[in-house]
């Protein structure tokens, strides 16, 4: 089952024109189903309302509808909004699709994914991370190894319950990137409330 689930992850769009200011890099196929396979393996996803937070093309929410989740994906940028609605199309898939600002959010899901921008310059990445405990029960998240450090600062409701670091390599795929490829470290971290 996974292995069938990253290859259909792999076989969807990337993006058509990354914004750096949105921090737009592809999530690999190989982490997307590694997370989302744990969730289901933890019973988090089949007949569970899963909402992708910063959708992007749509790796998580495609995986997740893939293993029978009821699926919400939310993205602010419009170029990324038409990919993943061509991902979805592609993967035969029924996805809710919310084009706006994840902080406008205010509906309460059972399950949230998310791979937040990485900035430590900015608090974006920490407004992601409180909206999914604001409005989730169980949290699988790819996150900064910094914010992981922070997550109990955020909530005393929920207790992190694993987390794995990955090397993932970017491609060069903003037009200042100079190297080939850049490796760096991820925590991929699921997140439960107690």
């Amino acid at each position: 089952m996974k292995p069938e689930l990253k290859r259909r992850i792999a076989e969807l769009k990337g993006f058509q024109n990354p914004k750096a200011s949105l921090e737009q890099y592809i999530t690999p196929p190989e982490l997307v189903s590694d997370l989302v396979y744990t969730a289901y393996m933890q019973g988090d996803l089949e007949g569970k309302k899963v909402v992708d937070l910063g959708s992007g093309t749509g790796s998580f929410a495609i995986a997740a509808a893939l293993l029978g989740a009821e699926v919400t994906a939310v993205e602010k940028d419009s170029e990324a909004l038409e990919t993943l609605r061509e991902n979805i199309k592609a993967a035969g898939v029924e996805i809710e699709v919310i084009g706006r600002d994840i902080r406008d959010l205010d509906c309460e899901f059972d399950t949230v994914f998310m791979n937040p921008p990485f900035s430590v310059h900015t608090e974006l990445g920490e407004e992601f991370v409180r909206k999914a405990l604001e409005i989730g029960d169980v949290i699988y998240a790819v996150l900064n190894p910094k914010l992981k450090e922070r997550l109990k600062e955020f909530s005393d409701l929920h207790e992190l319950k694993e987390a794995e670091t990955y090397e993932i390599s970017l491609p060069p795929t903003l037009a200042f990137h100079t190297e080939e490829r850049h490796i760096i470290e991820v925590e991929a971290v699921h997140v439960r409330k107690q």
